[in-house]
């Protein structure tokens, strides 16, 4: 495809080759012969080097802004990497084993309280338990909000994706409309 300075050319020698046929074929004794080059010259004016200006600072706008947005996409893709491994440390955490455990434990201290006569077996037994009540407690808590740290890290996750996602869809925009003011450029 032509730049948009050779179609000038070209115009203008086509002008300058009519202008010459003109005056082969026409003349008029004591009037000039126009001159078709000076008179119809197409040349390249202030709104042309305005478009090629306005389109070299757009593209190296939207050159810019998807540089921004590759840095955008690097970070959110390390951030969704962050968080999947926060996921995966919540749900190696395995609450319930403990739980089961400190269950097992209240039992066997519980019979223990039942089936002895010894004061001093059943203070220790007594201790003990209200030792293995805490244990399972805790385990409770920790287990509740190990749900609830893996609820906000996947909350956090969808919103890393969709943030992604958009921006992922703004560069394919960018670089389409990157293609379109490349094109125009070369025009000229």
């Amino acid at each position: 495809m032509p730049t948009i300075t050779e179609c000038i050319a070209t115009a203008n020698q086509a002008i300058r080759s009519v202008g010459e046929n003109f005056l082969s074929s026409v003349t008029c004794s004591g009037i000039s012969s126009a001159d078709f080059a000076s008179v119809f010259a197409v040349t390249e004016d202030s709104n042309i080097r305005d478009a090629l200006s306005e389109y070299r600072t757009e593209r190296s706008r939207i050159i810019q802004e998807i540089t921004d947005l590759n840095n955008k996409i690097s970070s959110l893709n390390s951030s969704i990497d962050n968080i999947n491994a926060k996921i995966r440390e919540c749900d190696n955490m395995n609450y319930s084993q403990q739980i089961k455990s400190a269950n097992n434990e209240i039992d066997d201290l519980k019979k223990t309280i039942n089936r002895t006569d010894d004061d001093k077996k059943k203070e220790e037994a007594q201790t003990g338990l209200s030792a293995a009540q805490k244990k399972k407690e805790q385990a409770e808590a920790a287990s509740r909000t190990n749900a609830r740290n893996r609820t906000e890290f996947a909350n956090q996750k969808k919103s890393a994706e969709h943030a992604l996602k958009e921006a992922e869809g703004k560069k394919k925009n960018l670089e389409k409309r990157l293609k379109q003011v490349e094109a125009i450029l070369n025009l000229f």
